[in-house]
């Protein structure tokens, strides 16, 4: 397919990255791939990229070409993918049988994980291999690629708060300790941008940083987190379901 040849289209490294000793592509762990070698190839390596935050331009740039050019079918109407739902369709079919030992102690460690997603099945092998990619690529880093909608439904709140509070005090201003109340907002700050979150309700689904505070919450569940680490974020702009969390030693 078209996709899988943007995939493993080889371009010179732009951007920061997390760890300047991290392996090359050709490093990268590699899974089964077809008769014909590409697709599994060309997927590993674009992960690799993502663990590193060193997606090359030429592929966003070509992964938001076909934005318009793929439709899929949803409520009765076709409507327009875009970029991360392509990536994240391609990579969860894909992964899906190569990841299988991972879902289930994933399902049974955090079944909320896989509620409120179309195919919750997919978003956990993804998840799995988010994980284990970025921590082999990148020794402390874990990763999530997880379709938020409805997650915080079935997440404990109260418990939400207590872990941004203990696990990110290099992003937090200011943290009120009245949550009931409507008016309460934490202030956050996010590479010097100050944003306000309404947690009179909870922190909830929508704002810019939800995907990384259930990310937290999640690894929490599943005890992956350090606790003496100060966890920050990335959101890779192009790909924004896709969530980077790690030690700030590594460049955060």
């Amino acid at each position: 397919m078209y996709i899988y040849d943007l995939l493993d289209y080889d371009s010179p490294r732009q951007g920061p990255t997390s760890d300047p000793t991290a392996p090359s592509d050709g490093d990268a762990p590699q899974g089964p791939t077809t008769a014909t070698g590409g697709p599994q190839v060309a997927l590993n390596k674009i992960f690799h990229h993502i663990a590193n935050n060193t997606v090359p331009e030429s592929i966003r740039h070509a992964l938001c070409s076909i934005n318009y050019t793929i439709l899929e079918k949803a409520n009765g109407k076709f409507r327009p993918v875009g970029t991360d739902s392509i990536f994240n369709k391609v990579v969860n079919r894909a992964l899906l049988e190569q990841q299988q030992p991972h879902i289930a102690h994933l399902l049974q460690a955090s079944p909320e994980l896989a509620v409120g997603v179309k195919d919750g099945i997919s978003a956990a092998v993804g998840m799995a291999f988010g994980e284990l990619q970025a921590c082999e690529s990148t020794p402390g880093w874990t990763m999530l690629s997880l379709d938020f909608k409805s997650a915080f439904n079935y997440t404990d709140r109260a418990r939400l708060h207590e872990i941004v509070a203990d696990k990110v005090p290099g992003l937090l201003r200011a943290f009120e300790r009245h949550y009931a109340r409507p008016t309460t907002h934490c202030i956050v700050d996010k590479f010097f941008k100050v944003i306000d979150i309404d947690v009179g309700q909870g922190i909830v689904q929508g704002n810019e940083l939800s995907p990384f505070f259930f990310a937290l919450y999640s690894c929490e569940v599943l005890g992956l987190l350090d606790a003496t680490t100060d966890y920050r974020c990335k959101v890779i702009k192009y790909l924004d379901d896709i969530v980077l969390m790690g030690n700030n030693k590594l460049g955060v």
